[in-house]
């Protein structure tokens, strides 16, 4: 069944074709990792972007002191999974602190909000080459799942962009009426499942 028009304002048809796009493929969440004390925050304003939340003053832990994507004016997501690279990494570098991922509706998301998309992490050199005005079309968002030889390979779901560390770029506040669910533990936690083909060299101590 195809998405429709739900009545929001501003909505254009290409928004419509994402969301149809996403539900054809099965993608039912876009997740964002944050720290557990910032949920109150978020559970009543939604998800904010960075420049916003410090604009505003409002208390908040962020997860990347250096936003080398460029785009503090930007919630960051990732596709049915989080990147579990970054999230992992974080989570060693805090390991007393505690976290949460936030799983929100894609449809409701990219039929109303304003968002780029990205076929790996939004901070290399490849994306940032590429203005922002290109990843928001049609393209650039069935660009997140490209190579279907290479995506049979490495066994991947409908729902799996080709690369762990392919992001969604949101300008704008996320209402909590989008969100899902919010989880602290289980298997969104983990590696996803074809980590090996992206694990690092064997003299890297990091170890998933």
């Amino acid at each position: 069944m195809k998405i429709q028009n739900m009545n929001f304002p501003k909505i254009d048809n290409a928004k419509i074709k994402l969301a149809n796009m996403a539900q054809a493929r099965g993608i039912k969440y876009l997740v964002h990792f944050t720290r557990k004390e910032n949920l109150e925050s978020i559970k009543t304003r939604g998800l904010r972007s960075r420049q916003e939340l410090e604009s505003t003053l409002l208390p908040f832990h962020y997860n990347d002191n250096w936003r080398g994507d460029g785009f503090r004016n930007a919630v960051s997501l990732s596709v049915t999974s989080p990147n579990y690279k970054m999230f992992y990494n974080l989570r060693q570098n805090n390991k007393s602190a505690e976290w949460a991922l936030i799983l929100l509706d894609a449809c409701q998301v990219l039929q109303n909000c304003d968002c780029a998309f990205q076929s790996t992490n939004a901070a290399s050199n490849i994306m940032r080459e590429i203005p922002i005005a290109e990843r928001k079309n049609l393209a650039a968002f069935d660009g997140m799942f490209y190579d279907n030889d290479l995506r049979k390979v490495r066994g991947l779901k409908d729902n799996e962009p080709t690369d762990p560390q392919a992001e969604i770029l949101c300008f704008d506040a996320i209402p909590p009426k989008f969100f899902k669910n919010i989880v602290f533990a289980g298997e969104f936690f983990a590696p996803r499942h074809d980590w090996s083909y992206w694990k690092k060299p064997s003299n890297d101590l990091e170890v998933w």
